[in-house]
C-alpha cells in the first residue's frame, strides 16, 4: 500500500494512494438454480488478486469569506479496484471476485460550527455494478447492479454532555436488483430478483462522560 496526502491550506486535504493485494485461498459462494429452490455452497479457489487506486479530497468553503460558508465544506472520493480469482474445480476459468466492485464513490457537503455545537452532512453514494455468487458459466453469475443513494445525518448539542442526534438513509429509496450475466460484458443480462429496503432513519438523544 502507498498513500500520500496533502494539507494545502485552506483547501482542507487532498490524497492519493495506491494498493496491491494477493489472496490466498479465497472463498466464494456457488449459486446453482434448482426449480423453484437456490443451492447455495462455499467454493474455494487458488489463488486472488487485487489492485486499485484512492483518491479523496476535503474542501473547506471559509476560504470564500462568505458568513453562510464559514463552517461549510464539501468532501469527496473514488476508488477504483480491479479483483480476480480462481474459481478452482467449480470452474475451470478466472473470474471476478465476488464483493468487490469496480468503482465507488461519493460526494457530500457539511456543516460543522463547534460554537453552536451543530453539524449536518448529507452525502450521495455509488457503488458499480458487483458480483455476488458464482455460476455454472459467466452467464449464471448473479450481479448486483449498480446503486446511487443518498444519506443525512445532523446533531445539535442540547447542553453540555447532551446531544440530540437524526440520521437518515437511503433518501432515494433505492432498491437492491440483482442480474444473471456480467453487465460489464453482456448485454443481454437477466433480471433476477429486486429488494425493497426503503427508507430508514434513527432519532434520538446521546450523552457523552
Amino acid at each position: 500500500d502507498v498513500l500520500f496526502e496533502s494539507f494545502p491550506g485552506p483547501l482542507g486535504l487532498l490524497s492519493a494512494g495506491f494498493f496491491a493485494k494477493r489472496i490466498t485461498d479465497p472463498i466464494a459462494t456457488y449459486s446453482e438454480e434448482r426449480g423453484l429452490f437456490t443451492l447455495l455452497r462455499p467454493i474455494n479457489g487458488d489463488t486472488g488478486r487485487i489492485w486499485g487506486v484512492e483518491l479523496a479530497l476535503t474542501h473547506h468553503l471559509q476560504r470564500y469569506n462568505l458568513p453562510l460558508l464559514r463552517h461549510a465544506g464539501l468532501y469527496a472520493n473514488y476508488t477504483y479496484s480491479s479483483a480476480k480469482m480462481d474459481y478452482g474445480t467449480a470452474r475451470p476459468d478466472d473470474g471476478p471476485l465476488p464483493g468487490n466492485a469496480r468503482h465507488t464513490g461519493n460526494f457530500g457537503w457539511f456543516y460543522d460550527d463547534a460554537h453552536r455545537g451543530q453539524a449536518l452532512t448529507i452525502s450521495l453514494n455509488y457503488r458499480a455494478p458487483m458480483l455476488k455468487d458464482i455460476g455454472a458459466s459467466p452467464d449464471e453469475d448473479v450481479w448486483y447492479e449498480r446503486e446511487i443513494h443518498v444519506d443525512f445525518s445532523a446533531r445539535k448539542e442540547l447542553a453540555e454532555h447532551l446531544a440530540l442526534f437524526i440520521k437518515t438513509n437511503n433518501l432515494t429509496n433505492e432498491s437492491e436488483r440483482e442480474l444473471f450475466g456480467n453487465p460489464y460484458k453482456n448485454k443481454s443480462t437477466r433480471f433476477r430478483e429486486k429488494e425493497i429496503y426503503g427508507r430508514s432513519g434513527q432519532l434520538g438523544l446521546s450523552w457523552t462522560f
